[in-house]
């Protein structure tokens, strides 16, 4: 038997070759004692234990949300301020991009960050979407700009059926990011931003939607062409 400074100690091979069931038994044991205070993984199965501080992850949720359990039932963890990632939607060579359930009650505010390069020169256009259509109100959106085209400043304001004039661009250059203010909410949604386009072209951006709706998503719109890039978009944490 093997020893350490004369302390004799039995291997866990010959443990087991020597006591199987005990080893066996031994092992189940150390499984349901880890099972009862490590923290719990997936899914939604209930602890069988009142002890708190069992960390856990709803997989009912995209992507899981960490949760912790107070000896009765599961609670939310307080997320950490600054901004996560909802969704990053890539497209190609299209004339509208729908984007859906991008905006939830789990936020009240949102960065948009976009790249699209277009097939010609384009104007970029925004409508506000819930439950996958298009909400298509005339007069109900109102955007406000101030553009520089290379020497020159123009003031720019429209009222539509959708955001346009949103964002301008061309097979050189065109990016934009905007913040949108509570859409998820049914109250008017404002948004404030800015972008550039071709290699002159830049302006400071703003507006509101007149009507009070809960909106969950956006359509990005071409007036002409296909464009091809990403958007991104992040939740404002509290």
């Amino acid at each position: 038997m093997p020893d350490i400074n004369g302390i004799p100690y039995v291997e866990s091979g010959d443990f087991v070759s020597a006591y199987p069931t005990v080893s066996q038994d031994l092992a189940q044991e150390v499984s349901d004692q880890l099972a009862t205070k490590l923290p719990y993984s997936y899914g939604t199965a209930t602890p069988s234990t009142t002890t708190d501080g069992f960390l856990w992850y709803d997989e009912n949720d995209t992507p899981p949300t960490p949760k912790f359990w107070d000896g009765a039932a599961f609670q939310n963890v307080a997320a950490p301020s600054g901004m996560a990632l909802i969704t990053s939607e890539s497209f190609s060579a299209v004339s509208s991009v729908p984007i859906n359930g991008c905006f939830t009650s789990n936020y009240e505010n949102y960065a948009i960050i976009l790249r699209a390069l277009g097939s010609t020169e384009y104007t970029g256009r925004i409508r506000l979407r819930a439950s996958g259509t298009d909400n298509t109100t005339a007069s109900a959106y109102v955007i406000q700009a101030v553009r520089g085209i290379t020497s020159s400043a123009t003031a720019f304001n429209n009222v539509n059926n959708l955001w346009d004039g949103i964002f301008y661009g061309d097979a050189t250059a065109a990016v934009a990011q905007y913040q949108f203010y509570r859409p998820a909410v049914a109250a008017t949604t404002f948004f404030t931003g800015s972008f550039f386009g071709r290699t002159d072209y830049t302006a400071c951006v703003g507006g509101y939607h007149t009507q009070a709706t809960a909106y969950d998503g956006f359509t990005l719109i071409a007036s002409t062409g296909t464009f091809t890039g990403v958007v991104k978009i992040y939740g404002y944490k509290d």
